[in-house]
């Protein structure tokens, strides 16, 4: 019908293969000027949102990622966390807090530990040095 192919069924009559593909094509020619725009700007809609929407646990993972022995007073921001990740934002917080613990409690040792060490070195050191010159 005016160089536009058509496609004619009627009752009684049972499509074949070709018919079905004819039929096809005449709707997908017809439907993908209409379609091609929403799946593009649903495409893009989509891209746009979760951007936007992973931005929260991209912060909360540059976050996670600046903290090291050096700093581990700095503690995740929960309030900015997504709700589903905020109880995993609590929790590494928590381990933080063990960790420091763990540390101080390590340097705390460690300096009891040098000044104890130190008393009897300057002890042997000042005998040592009060002695006579000789061999020994």
């Amino acid at each position: 019908a005016g160089g536009v192919p058509v496609l004619i069924l009627t009752a009684g009559n049972t499509p074949d293969a070709l018919d079905l593909v004819h039929a096809a094509g005449i709707v997908a020619g017809q439907v993908a000027p209409l379609l091609g725009p929403i799946l593009a700007a649903s495409l893009l809609i989509t891209w746009w949102g979760l951007r936007r929407g992973l931005r929260p646990v991209a912060a909360l993972a540059r976050a996670t990622a600046e903290v090291d022995l050096d700093r581990t007073h700095r503690r995740l921001d929960v309030g900015d966390a997504p709700a589903e990740l905020a109880p995993l934002a609590q929790a590494f917080n928590l381990a933080l807090e063990r960790l420091s613990a763990t540390f101080a409690a390590s340097k705390r040792f460690l300096d009891n530990a040098a000044h104890e060490l130190r008393t009897p070195l300057a002890v042997m050191r000042a005998r040592v040095d009060a002695m006579p010159p000789g061999e020994d």
